[in-house]
């Protein structure tokens, strides 16, 4: 395994850290936060100032593309650096007002305003309400336009950098063949199942009715869960621009996303890059079969650690199970 390191600061000069960095970091979510890559680099008397551009390959093969943003120096010889992705800008926040539009097409409206490049990987022809942002992150715009596409279509996408290009992708088509369990790549596993997070199994929707001057409510609930649980309620008021069939599928939709245990599950591995946050892969350790997780499960990774020291390269991939 090589791996190289490359240093560009805001002076235009370049260094080749590849042979005096240590405690590789590759990190990426599926949600919220941007692709982050950390590691530790002798002090040479280069200038590691804020906006560097980093590219990291390891055999040869693109893995990050980003710029410094912290640093930190102690009494020892080195220094340690964060650096992240071009997801990183759309933390911004701003103040937009959207028309009813597609998923890609707003993406593609927010990553050319800010000019940073992009690329549509999956597409999608589901229409999201018109809305307005108010001192919204550019993140959360595209966030709430993913979450109602999830609703209406259940395909779930997220946004990834990949090498300096953000793309919009969808989880369903980013499955590996990788077969990941006993005896294949795991070395130690944690599991969590939990209704205390994102599970509901009542939804309730309200909607303002100018005519009446009161507010229409819309519930779905499941008695079942609600006996077996207790209530677990969503509570979500809803677009005046949508029609009563359209909040009542709504309705259903949630109920149907989010009646359900959340199931964790943590795994740490030797490393591979085809598998980073988004990806999805084949499951299958023998203790979990009484959790209702089969052999050759199919599951996808919500945040994904890539680890590099010395020739060593393992992975802690936090995981979502879908049963």
């Amino acid at each position: 395994m090589s791996i190289e390191l490359l240093i560009q600061n805001t002076a235009g000069s370049t260094l080749d850290a590849s042979q005096i960095v240590s405690s590789v970091t590759w990190t990426t979510y599926l949600e919220d936060t941007p692709g982050k890559l950390t590691f530790e680099v002798l002090d040479v008397g280069f200038l590691y100032k804020e906006g560097s551009v980093v590219s990291f390959k390891v055999d040869s093969q693109n893995v990050f593309l980003g710029y410094v943003f912290t640093r930190k120096i102690t009494e020892s010889e080195t220094i340690s650096i964060t650096c992240y992705d071009s997801m990183r800008y759309l933390q911004n926040k701003d103040s937009k007002v959207f028309e009813a539009t597609t998923l890609p097409k707003l993406f593609e409206g927010i990553c050319s305003g800010l000019g940073l490049k992009y690329k549509i990987i999956d597409n999608s022809t589901y229409s999201v309400p018109a809305v307005v942002h108010d001192n919204k992150s550019y993140y959360e715009m595209m966030k709430k336009a993913i979450d109602e596409t999830l609703i209406g279509t259940t395909e779930w996408f997220y946004v990834r950098d990949n090498y300096g290009v953000l793309e919009l992708c969808a989880v369903s088509q980013h499955i590996t063949n990788l077969f990941i369990g006993d005896q294949s790549l795991l070395n130690s596993f944690s599991y969590e199942s939990s209704i205390d997070k994102d599970t509901y199994n009542q939804i309730k929707l309200t909607q303002e009715n100018s005519e009446t001057s009161k507010r229409d409510v819309y519930i779905a609930r499941d008695s079942n869960t609600i006996k077996e649980w207790g209530l677990l309620q969503y509570y979500e008021s809803v677009n005046e621009n949508l029609n009563e069939a359209q909040i009542k599928e709504k309705t259903d939709q949630l109920l149907k996303l989010y009646n359900r245990a959340s199931k964790t599950l943590k795994l740490t591995c030797n490393g591979d890059l085809r598998l980073r946050a988004g990806s999805g892969f084949v499951l299958g350790i023998d203790r979990l079969k009484n959790e209702d997780i089969q052999s050759n499960q199919y599951t996808f990774i919500t945040q994904c650690d890539h680890k590099w020291s010395g020739n060593d390269h393992t992975m802690d991939l936090t995981v979502r199970v879908l049963t």
